[in-house]
């Protein structure tokens, strides 16, 4: 059995409000996500990102990239591994690898896929070319 409190409106139709209703869109917005903490996504990827020391090179391997450098000429195909300091951790960075055609060449630097990497920051080039210039 019902109280008898519900036994009044029981039997009611539903109330009309008497206002326009909300459109969909705006309905919508009520419910976005949203960032109470400005900037706190872009820590937590920063966080996630993996940073390490730049590796000490042994003499060898430095003797060796000094002499590949120099062979390098601009259109030829190369994969460059390199070091790139991080601007927000100091003291450490990311190796990251470019292929592509050498743009330019200077005295310090080679341009690869528009982007200027300095002789300091190479740790590795390969290329097919360079077997190529072996065999003359």
């Amino acid at each position: 059995m019902l109280s008898t409190e519900y036994q009044k409106i029981l039997h009611r139709t539903r109330p009309v409000s008497g206002r326009h209703p909300m459109a969909v869109e705006k309905r919508a917005k009520q419910f976005a996500p949203f960032a109470a903490l400005k900037g706190f996504e872009d820590e937590i990827h920063e966080q996630e990102i993996r940073y390490e020391e730049k590796r000490i090179l042994p003499e060898e391997k430095l003797e060796e990239l000094d002499r590949t450098f120099h062979m390098l000429k601009e259109g030829m195909e190369v994969e460059v591994e390199f070091y790139l300091q991080s601007p927000v951790k100091p003291g450490r960075g990311q190796y990251y690898t470019v292929s592509g055609e050498i743009e330019g060449v200077s005295g310090s630097s080679i341009w690869v896929q528009g982007q200027e990497i300095s002789c300091g920051s190479i740790t590795e080039i390969r290329s097919g070319s360079f077997h190529d210039l072996a065999g003359m």
